[in-house]
């Protein structure tokens, strides 16, 4: 299965944000509701460190199961 999502996997996350920030235009306190106020921050800063490991491990663009050399 991670061969079928090589190339996609940030782009996943990016959309599951997305989700996410739509959740919290439709209802602002819905994260507040789920994880507490004092954690609120803590969600974001999890985000962005998910966002900074997969750029990591993504090293293919998206759609290709190896990285193309030329």
């Amino acid at each position: 299965m991670m061969n079928f999502i090589n190339g996609w996997k940030t782009r996943i996350f990016a959309a599951l944000v997305a989700v996410l920030g739509l959740v919290t235009v439709l209802d602002p306190n819905m994260i507040v509701d789920i994880v507490g106020k004092e954690n609120q921050g803590y969600v974001f800063v999890g985000i962005a460190v998910a966002t900074y490991v997969l750029r990591q491990f993504t090293t293919t663009p998206a759609g290709e199961s190896e990285k193309m050399d030329g």
